[in-house]
């Protein structure tokens, strides 16, 4: 699935069998051999999932308490209908690097998506597993290459390439829904297991919604 990416299969120094690397490691074990490997991401591209925790329903029970919340318009809930759900997971760079001295995270979309602020989230290195090629019917296929990463970071975030420690494509699960209110038609976010520096989530639905609403679990667009 993942030509366009070139994502790197590492392998034991010893016995050449595939590790399993968890993000910001350096040491890894063979699980096969035992041998304890140094692993050199900086040339690597490699591939991870995050941990959906959220299943349909009660993805669906999340954005119904949004649109009940009191900071979008009264009543949505009520008026508000869902006309379908599904269920993705959305490409993401994640780019560990050092940065003034201190090693940060920096996490952009890998495919197109309206709503910016994914790249404000935070996926606690716990959340993530390598992963799997039986995930690829659900998964969006990455549209951002490495190399326009590479000149997103050192223009936009002053981090040069030779900074970059570690690359990795994260898939992360989102529930999109569609709805309709007022004869307008809205899409609707609600992200699984996917955190920010504070205990919420996004939101931006059309007017006469207000224009951006936080909450966590839920980011919503016309």
């Amino acid at each position: 699935m993942m030509e366009m990416i070139g994502s790197t299969q590492l392998l034991c120094q010893q016995c050449s069998a595939p590790l399993a690397v968890e993000t910001g490691a350096k040491y890894v074990t063979c699980e096969f051999c035992g041998t304890v490997n140094f692993v050199d991401k900086s040339q690597a591209v490699l591939h991870y999932a995050v941990r959906p925790t959220l299943d349909e329903k009660q993805a669906a029970a999340a954005l119904r308490r949004w649109m009940a919340g009191n900071q979008t318009v009264k009543g949505l809930d009520t008026a508000a209908q869902i006309e379908s759900q599904i269920y993705q997971l959305f490409p993401l760079w994640m780019v560990r690097a050092t940065r003034n001295g201190k090693e940060d995270v920096v996490l952009k979309p890998a495919a197109a998506l309206s709503i910016v602020e994914l790249g404000k989230l935070r996926v606690p290195a716990a959340d993530l597993e390598p992963y799997d090629s039986a995930l690829d019917g659900a998964a969006v296929k990455p549209s951002v290459p490495v190399t326009a990463v590479h000149g997103w970071l050192a223009a936009n975030e002053g981090i040069a390439t030779e900074a970059i420690e570690e690359l990795a494509l994260v898939h992360a699960p989102i529930y999109q829904f569609k709805y309709r209110y007022k004869d307008q038609s809205y899409t609707a976010l609600v992200l699984s297991l996917i955190h920010i520096s504070t205990p919420r989530a996004r939101t931006a639905p059309a007017a006469p919604p207000p224009a951006a609403v936080r909450r966590r679990g839920c980011s919503a667009r016309r």
